[in-house]
C-alpha cells in the first residue's frame, strides 16, 4: 500500500477512498491516471505477485449531474471495468482519447492495456445497473434480462460471456452472494431473513451456495467475525 500511495501522489492522484478489497482514486488529468496504473501495475509485477488478482479499471466522467452524486457514475463505471480485467487495465473508449489528445495522438500499449469499446461499455453498465435495481427480486433470471435488454438467450449468453467472463445466473448469484457478506457483517438478522433479502428461496439453498463460494457456512462466517 505504501508504495501504491507513492505512485499516486507522484502522479498527483488523491486517495478518495480505502476499502478493504479496493482502492478509489482520483487523478488531475488522464495521463496521470494511466502512467499510476501503469507503476503500479509494474509494481506488482516486480514482486512476482500474480498481476491477475490486481484489477485496475480507469473512467472519466463530470463531477456532478443532477440525476446523481459525485462522480457517481464515472466511480460505478471504473469498478466494473476493475470487475471484468483479467491482467490488464481496462479502459473506457472516452479514456483513450482523452490520453491520446493529451499526448499528440501516442499510441497505448494494447499488451498492458484493454480499451473498452463505447458498444460494450453500455451493455457492461445496462447489465449492472438493471441487476443493481433487481437483484432482491427472487425471480429475477435470463428471461428477465433478455426482456431488459432486448436481447435473444443466445445473444445474452455470447455477449455476457465475452464481456463480463461469466454467465448471467452466476452474475446474479455472484451479486447475491457479495451483498449477503455485507449484511452477515452487521449481525442484525438472521440467515433465513438475509438469504430471502437477498434473493434466494430458501435458507438451505442460500447456505449451499454461500459455502460453495467462500468454504464456510453463514452461521460460521458469522461467528468468525
Amino acid at each position: 500500500f505504501t508504495l501504491i500511495k507513492t505512485i499516486t501522489e507522484k502522479n498527483e492522484g488523491r486517495l478518495i477512498k480505502n476499502s478493504t478489497n479496493y482502492l478509489l482514486i482520483s487523478f488531475t488529468s488522464t495521463t496521470k491516471a494511466i502512467d499510476a496504473s501503469l507503476a503500479i501495475k509494474k509494481v506488482f509485477s516486480d514482486f512476482k505477485t500474480n498481476t491477475k488478482q490486481l484489477c485496475i479499471g480507469v473512467s472519466a466522467g463530470v463531477p456532478v449531474t443532477k440525476e446523481h452524486g459525485f462522480f457517481e457514475e464515472t466511480i460505478k463505471t471504473a469498478m466494473r471495468l476493475s470487475n471484468i480485467s483479467r491482467g490488464q487495465i481496462v479502459i473506457t473508449s472516452e479514456v483513450k482519447e482523452l490520453y491520446e489528445s493529451e499526448n499528440q495522438n501516442l499510441q497505448l500499449c494494447d499488451k498492458e492495456i484493454k480499451t473498452l469499446p463505447f458498444q460494450e461499455e453500455q451493455f457492461l453498465n445496462s447489465v449492472m445497473n438493471y441487476l443493481d435495481s433487481e437483484w432482491q427480486n427472487p425471480d429475477l433470471g435470463v428471461e428477465k434480462f433478455c426482456s431488459h435488454l432486448g436481447l435473444s438467450t443466445s445473444q445474452l449468453y455470447r455477449k455476457t460471456k465475452s464481456i463480463l467472463h461469466t454467465s448471467t445466473n452466476n452474475l446474479i448469484q455472484e451479486h447475491r452472494l457479495e451483498n449477503s457478506v455485507k449484511l452477515l457483517y452487521k449481525k442484525e438478522k438472521s440467515i433465513s431473513e438475509i438469504a430471502f433479502e437477498t434473493g434466494f428461496n430458501s435458507a438451505a439453498y442460500f447456505t449451499k451456495c454461500f459455502h460453495k463460494r467462500y468454504g464456510i457456512s453463514p452461521s460460521s462466517f458469522i461467528k468468525s467475525t
